[in-house]
């Protein structure tokens, strides 16, 4: 069984006195800058020189360093650039302005689950469960995991499911139906609009709630089909 953390399993009480560097203020990055400074942790957003997010992390009112410096100036340092820019930047801004007692922390995606890869203070785990109790994560919970568990069921399930199995087959079937003669209007209705309530039927109530609400027909078509497209 998967280990979970809620609230009551973290102390964010671990971040008092410590400075915390966001690199990044996109999607995520602004998300975690926030909503630390609403849970009353010191906060810093590292940036490159130029960056078009500079503007509005000072609008929103947070000191912006550059990478190295925020680096230097701060205990915890949480990457939330784009991954593949990550790995350089770590070499040219991060590497080396770490110094001993500080956390590197990496992040991506919007679930909240926790890994440990080197634990030199052997209090990472609890650094991270409080990071992740100021961002709001444990009143859901907090999975625990690994690196490589992480890494690639992420890279699976994006690549193979959400963002490459599932587009690719709401495609073909809009194509399926236009090729055959059907207003695209209609394929468009019942191949992608639709997706959009089978899924939030799943996420409220699981595959076997879906099929509760849905008609005998889809059902059976659930059943029979899906198997046979895979």
């Amino acid at each position: 069984m998967a280990t979970m953390y809620y609230e009551r399993d973290c102390n964010l009480g671990l971040l008092d006195g410590k400075k915390v560097a966001v690199i990044g203020y996109g999607s995520q990055g602004h998300a975690h800058a926030l909503n630390l400074r609403d849970s009353g942790v010191d906060v810093v957003v590292g940036l490159y020189e130029g960056s078009k997010s500079a503007v509005k992390a000072k609008e929103d009112g947070f000191t912006v360093m550059n990478t190295a410096d925020a680096v230097k100036a701060s205990d915890i340092i949480m990457i939330l650039v784009n991954d593949e820019k990550q790995a350089a930047l770590y070499q040219k801004d991060i590497k080396e302005n770490l110094s001993e007692g500080k956390t590197l922390c990496f992040a991506h995606g919007f679930p909240c689950l926790v890994a440990v890869y080197q634990d030199p203070s052997g209090n990472s785990m609890e650094v991270a469960k409080a990071y992740a109790a100021g961002i709001g994560g444990a009143r859901g919970g907090i999975l625990e995991t690994t690196f490589k568990e992480e890494t690639e069921t992420d890279l699976f399930g994006e690549q193979a499911v959400l963002c490459g199995g599932v587009t690719a087959l709401m495609e073909a079937g809009f194509n399926t139906l236009v090729e055959a003669g059907y207003k695209p209007e209609n394929a468009y209705f019942e191949c992608i609009h639709e997706m959009k309530l089978i899924v939030d039927l799943i996420f409220n109530a699981g595959f076997e709630g879906m099929r509760y609400s849905i008609s005998d027909t889809a059902e059976f078509g659930d059943y029979e089909t899906g198997s046979r497209i895979i």
